[in-house]
């Protein structure tokens, strides 16, 4: 099982540390215990006039590619 995964919600993006997660925690926040990184996404219109939040495609492969180096690392 990885350590570290890549946690997304809310237009928000960042790799996190099971060994640190707190258990019931509903938000996602960058001063979080087991937060690596934390990027924040944008607000936008979908296609029917509501706002959303998303993030960059390059934010969701910075994630990635964090993960899975933190992840060969022991």
């Amino acid at each position: 099982m990885k350590r570290y995964y890549v946690d997304g919600r809310g237009g928000c993006i960042a790799v996190r540390d099971k060994e640190k997660d707190i258990e019931f925690e509903n938000g996602l926040h960058p001063d979080m215990d087991g937060v690596i990184a934390y990027w924040s996404g944008f607000s936008a219109k979908d296609s029917k006039g509501f706002v959303c939040w998303d993030v960059h495609p390059w934010q969701q492969q910075k994630a990635n590619e964090l993960a899975e180096l933190l992840n060969l690392v022991k």
